[in-house]
């Protein structure tokens, strides 16, 4: 006759009745999630890894070290590739990153603002082309902390619209075309 196990109750086991197995300890780094013989004996413990450290709960690795010691407060979780950050930074998913502060009104501009996922991206804000020349440029839209500056360019002074023939500031600047002269 077959012998038949009594796992139900005996500490240290877990099985369907007919086969005993020992029961599979956390790993040091693991919280126990069920407790060994849960089910009427029949299931092992089931344990999940501590924050910082990510595996099946019985053997648990620490996540990348970026990740791991995120000194804006994220954590890992799960996996060193999906690491949660904290609303300062940014992830690629395996580390916290800084998010970039852009340069001061009138050198950069934010072109898109930072997400959990993305950096903040800066761009050089546009100069307009100095001069009173046509092909000169002046200002029509001064530049903020999220958008860049507008430029027009200079056109030639016609006799049917006379404009100012110097380019200064943002004053809209015509010129004339060869051997015409502006009028105001």
């Amino acid at each position: 006759a077959d012998a038949v196990c009594a796992c139900s109750g005996a500490a240290g086991y877990f099985g369907d009745g007919a086969t005993c197995s020992l029961c599979t300890d956390c790993d040091a780094n693991a919280s126990e999630v069920t407790a060994c013989g849960a089910n009427n004996g029949v299931d092992d413990r089931t344990c999940s890894c501590d924050a910082g450290f990510y595996g099946d709960g019985y053997t648990c690795t620490p996540c990348s070290d970026l990740c791991d010691t995120c000194s804006d407060g994220g954590t890992a979780v799960g996996a060193p590739d999906n690491c949660v950050c904290s609303s300062i930074s940014w992830t690629d998913g395996a580390s916290c990153n800084p998010i970039t502060e852009c340069a001061a009104v009138g050198v950069e501009y934010e072109a898109a603002a930072p997400t959990p996922t993305s950096d903040r991206d800066c761009q050089t804000v546009t100069e307009c082309v100095p001069g009173n020349d046509f092909g000169s440029e002046y200002e029509t839209q001064a530049p903020t902390a999220t958008s860049d500056r507008e430029c027009n360019g200079c056109a030639w002074c016609t006799a049917v619209q006379p404009r100012d023939c110097h380019c200064t500031g943002a004053t809209p600047c015509q010129h004339t075309q060869p051997g015409e002269e502006c009028s105001e």
